[in-house]
């Protein structure tokens, strides 16, 4: 065995041994609607398949899953909720840390979960090819939000956000770069190739 899998071997032992140890406190955050055991298995999945997060020290991965659970929100990649963005740390001597960060689905999730009459709240990103117009005033509309096929839409200018409750009452935000890019400023690790910003960017101007 290499000298490089061992090291990541024994990254995943540590990592795995400092979850299970506290894994009690782990699953009594969790939301009481959600299997105990899958979820934390998940959680174990998601920490020990990315060398970036087994950089982390193992107590701030600890602390990164346990904000997830308290949310009640999954960690792995594909739904999109949450993850966990490595990041170094100045007050642990230039190590990584374990950062928790919701994603668009989660905040959405969570927006359902804490208003019944809610039906639905979705975003969208605004390309400068695409036909976009909306209205403010005393009867406040998005007339128009087409987007120009063929992946020519161009470069990232607006993003918009919906909600609708099930009374059939909506409301819209739409925000501009200058807000997208004062978030992305003070969201930290942006720089780094693996940062969400750089690997799913229409993604975070939905979440913002």
């Amino acid at each position: 065995m290499s000298n490089e899998i061992q090291s990541y071997v024994q990254k995943q032992t540590t990592v795995k041994a400092a979850l299970t140890k506290a894994q009690g406190a782990i699953l009594s955050a969790l939301p009481k609607h959600l299997d105990p055991e899958r979820m934390f298995r998940v959680y174990l999945t998601a920490c020990n398949t990315s060398p970036g997060i087994l950089d982390c020290e193992p107590i701030s991965i600890v602390g990164a899953v346990m904000r997830a659970a308290a949310f009640g929100l999954s960690l792995e990649t594909v739904t999109g909720e949450a993850f966990i963005i490595p990041r170094r740390n100045k007050n642990l001597g230039g190590r990584h840390a374990a950062n928790f960060q919701i994603g668009y689905k989660g905040l959405r999730k969570l927006a359902l979960q804490g208003d019944t009459e809610l039906r639905d709240v979705f975003a969208y990103a605004v390309y400068e090819n695409d036909m976009f117009d909306f209205a403010l005033g005393m009867e406040p509309s998005i007339r128009v939000h087409k987007a120009t096929p063929g992946g020519a839409r161009g470069k990232l200018v607006q993003a918009y956000a919906v909600a609708v409750w099930k009374d059939g009452y909506r409301r819209f935000e739409v925000i501009d770069s200058s807000v997208i890019m004062l978030a992305k400023r003070y969201a930290g690790g942006t720089e780094k190739p693996d940062s969400p910003w750089n690997t799913n960017e229409e993604a975070m101007w939905r979440k913002t």
